[in-house]
């Protein structure tokens, strides 16, 4: 069964965030950068974040540090200590103005006013578009990288990341239980028909939870549309699950008596960034409880530990092998030989000499308990030195070069990568890598520093099903 730490494992693979856009930043031949009819030529100290999407995007893209100031919608916990400058809509364009941002990203709906204000000080201000679709998702973490990172390196880190959200929707996609029916649900920004429709890159989560998003396409009676296909789950904006069950359009809904209502604050909803994936893992979690059951089975240190304390099958077998058997017991217990077998038995009795060579034929107790210690011991695997491992170097989610491949090969002549090296360093990989840690009892996070690299290319490594 898939559990709940599968499902945190898959989405490891696009928080990775701490300095990842570190390699990427100063480089030479990176500006100027055109974009949105504005030209940056060189790399901005100071960015004031209205839009949290936009912010969302920036954390994901390892350009948070760039960030000076931020909206109050800016809620995401990578952005707690920065000062915020009111709302998105309608913020203190003095302040604003006070932390000198190279370019301010805007909410949609800014207020004439402000946008005004912050253009006589020359501010440039840049106010993106939300992606529709993934190809939309791939051209705006792009853009908006670019401006951070630069037209080369930040617009490759923008692709990569985007690249990894997708990847990471599909890899949850494919642990939802195939069914031949469909599960049936909505997001429902208010009670008063505004929805989340298809046409909406949030609308469309729903088709990776394997569900089908009742409001459809369009807005023609959509409260009566809800109404009638009676969702069988509703996911709605922070205080709408309260009207829910007051309203008498929907408080009879079977979601709603079955207390299958659960809220997602709206802005976190329509985040672009990683916010994407940990809505989809709440929505499939949700739906689909089995997904989550803890299981009840122990881990693999505390199955160790257990069977630690039991004598293994075959020191039992021994231990019952020195006990006579009945049979054995039956024969030692007959008659006396007669004067003829004791005769024979005595003439067929091997001399001292021989005896002493019989004896010494036996292996003694040491050599006994060496041999077993020998067999219990899993087979020692060779050294590779394929990879050239430098220090400070460590591998994680996200990243693609001719090493992972090499690290790839590793895992798999081990036997915790089943597939065919890439060179890109997957959700299959970090479940690999996690196994290997697991069981050469290291702490598993799915990503490989330089000890963890040191070990898994020495002979002294554990091997698969070790």
């Amino acid at each position: 069964m898939k559990t709940k730490k599968f499902i945190a494992l898959i989405l490891s693979a696009i928080f990775i965030t701490g300095g990842a856009g570190c390699s990427y930043m100063n480089v030479s031949n990176e500006y100027p950068v055109q974009i949105a009819g504005y030209t940056f030529n060189q790399q901005p100290d100071s960015i004031v974040c209205l839009d949290d999407s936009v912010a969302d995007i920036l954390i994901a893209c390892g350009y948070s540090n760039l960030i000076t100031a931020r909206s109050n919608e800016c809620t995401q916990e990578e952005l707690a200590d920065i000062q915020s400058v009111g709302t998105e809509n309608a913020p203190d364009t003095k302040k604003i103005i006070a932390v000198h941002p190279d370019v301010v990203f805007a909410d949609k709906n800014l207020s004439d006013d402000a946008r005004s204000q912050l253009s006589k000080e020359n501010i440039n201000i840049i106010t993106m578009v939300q992606a529709r679709d993934n190809k939309d998702l791939s051209v705006l973490y792009e853009s908006v990288a670019a401006v951070a990172g630069g037209d080369k390196s930040g617009r490759q880190m923008g692709i990569e990341k985007a690249e990894s959200v997708i990847m990471t929707m599909s890899d949850l996609q494919r642990i939802v239980p195939e069914s031949e029916l469909l599960m049936t649900a909505c997001y429902l920004y208010d009670t008063n028909g505004h929805v989340a429709f298809n046409d909406s890159f949030s609308g469309k989560l729903f088709s990776y939870a394997n569900a089908a998003n009742v409001c459809g396409n369009d807005d023609a009676d959509v409260i009566q549309k809800i109404t009638l296909s009676n969702p069988q789950y509703i996911f709605c904006d922070t205080g709408v699950k309260e009207q829910l069950q007051s309203d008498d359009n929907f408080k009879n809904l079977n979601a709603v008596k079955n207390g299958n209502v659960y809220e997602i604050d709206h802005h976190v909803w329509e985040r672009q960034g990683n916010s994407i994936t940990q809505v989809l893992s709440f929505m499939i979690e949700t739906m689909y409880p089995e997904l989550v059951e803890e299981s009840s089975e122990p881990s693999v240190e505390e199955s160790s530990q257990e069977d630690s304390s039991e004598p293994s099958v075959e020191e039992s077998s021994q231990e019952e092998s020195s006990e006579p058997s009945a049979e054995e017991s039956s024969q030692e217990e007959s008659s006396e030989p007669s004067a003829e077998e004791s005769s024979q038995e005595e003439s067929s009795q091997p001399s001292a000499e021989e005896s002493s060579q019989e004896e010494s034929s036996e292996p003694s107790a040491e050599e006994s308990s060496q041999e077993e210690s020998s067999q219990a011991q899993p087979s020692k695997v060779e050294a590779d030195d394929s990879l050239k491992i430098t220090a400070g170097m460590r591998y994680s989610v996200g990243e693609s070069d001719d090493n992972v491949a090499i690290i790839q090969k590793r895992l798999k002549d081990l036997g915790y990568f089943k597939d065919d090296p890439t060179g890109y360093y997957g959700p299959l990989t970090a479940q690999a890598v996690s196994e290997y840690e697991t069981t050469n009892r290291i702490a598993p996070d799915g990503n490989l520093s330089t000890p963890e690299l040191y070990l898994l290319f020495s002979d002294e490594v554990l091997p698969a099903n070790s």
